[in-house]
């Protein structure tokens, strides 16, 4: 069955896989190509794969949407991160939660100096009226 993992920017993983094991809101679920057509919300968490080969993949997920349709599996989530090996997956979720909390404390602090500027100029904006 075909397997698509699609982010906003683009199309992450594509390709031919055996059977699917990923966290929905009703729990984790498996999904071999026989599996009823099915639709259900992601939960943030480790998708495995089996390629047909036999080996097995990870992919982090950050919640999103499963359509099982037919021979296919689409899924849409905001971001995913893949490895082979699951200690280097954890690594990999490690230095994305650190420069995406870096990022938003960065953003935090641009808004914070902002808003103090635009009251600034309300507060001078009200003194020259008044005056």
């Amino acid at each position: 069955m075909k397997l698509e993992i699609s982010t906003p920017e683009k199309v992450y993983l594509s390709k031919e896989v055996s059977a699917v094991i990923v966290d929905t809101a009703m729990g984790s679920m498996g999904f071999l190509e026989r599996h009823i057509d099915f639709v259900t919300a992601i939960e943030p968490g480790i998708l495995t794969l089996r390629n047909k080969d036999g080996r097995e993949e990870y992919v982090a997920l950050f919640e999103g949407i499963l359509v099982k349709q037919a021979n296919t599996i689409d899924i849409s989530t905001r971001h995913a991160l893949q490895s082979d090996n699951l200690p280097q997956l954890e690594e990999s979720l490690e230095r994305y939660y650190t420069e995406t909390e870096q990022k938003e404390k960065k953003a935090r602090s641009s808004l914070a100096m902002l808003e103090g500027s635009i009251i600034k100029q309300f507060q001078e904006q009200n003194r020259t009226t008044y005056e």
